[in-house]
């Protein structure tokens, strides 16, 4: 699929896949986020992308398409369930649960140094998680 999309930024409204932008989360030199929302049920849901100059080189295109198939069927309190796949006009993304609350880097920001047991759990959570990914 040629990807016909160069630097866009979808504002709200933005209708993808059947799914309304709310507002763009963050970009990345891998990707950008949106917030949407489920056209017909009102869900809160992340509409993560390959910035173009990626998703257009057909090995990375297969390699991301399959391993989002594996982690669509890993279930853990760790990791963010991916609801869909995308492969449309927008682009090549995935669609996830919307975890509402701060994220990691904001939190750190508010509360400033984490205890040992802390720092120790997190540690535990994201290797629980990388664990189940590996396994698959």
């Amino acid at each position: 699929m040629k990807h016909i999309w160069r630097d866009v930024q979808y504002s709200k409204g933005t209708n993808i896949s059947g799914y309304l932008v709310d507002y763009q989360v963050s970009e990345t030199a891998m990707s950008t986020i949106y917030r949407v929302k489920h056209r017909a049920l009102r869900s809160k849901h992340a509409m993560k992308f390959l910035q173009p100059q990626f998703a257009a080189i057909p090995s990375i295109n297969a390699v991301y398409g399959k391993e989002m198939q594996i982690l669509s069927n890993i279930r853990s309190p760790y990791l963010v369930r991916i609801t869909e796949v995308i492969n449309s006009k927008a682009g090549l993304g995935i669609v996830m649960d919307w975890m509402d609350g701060d994220t990691l880097e904001t939190y750190l920001r508010k509360v400033g140094e984490v205890t040992p047991f802390f720092a120790a759990k997190w540690a535990c959570q994201v290797l629980s998680a990388l664990h189940l990914c590996h396994q698959n």
